[in-house]
């Protein structure tokens, strides 16, 4: 009897971990949240990153 109560939470925690898991990939990692650069975007953070670097000398 006992050995069905641990197989039970067992199962309920790891269904509540995969319902967790598909909440926090719907919220924050769903194509729907995907940034698509535009070449403009790029090329400011390239010039941004080489004007950092080269300010630091």
């Amino acid at each position: 009897m006992r050995r069905s109560t641990y197989g039970r939470e067992i199962i309920a925690v790891l269904c509540l971990k995969l319902f967790g898991l598909a909440a926090l990939y719907y919220l924050f990692f769903s194509p729907a949240h995907q940034f698509a650069p535009t070449p403009q975007d790029v090329a400011r953070h390239l010039v941004d990153n080489a004007k950092a670097a080269t300010a630091g000398r």
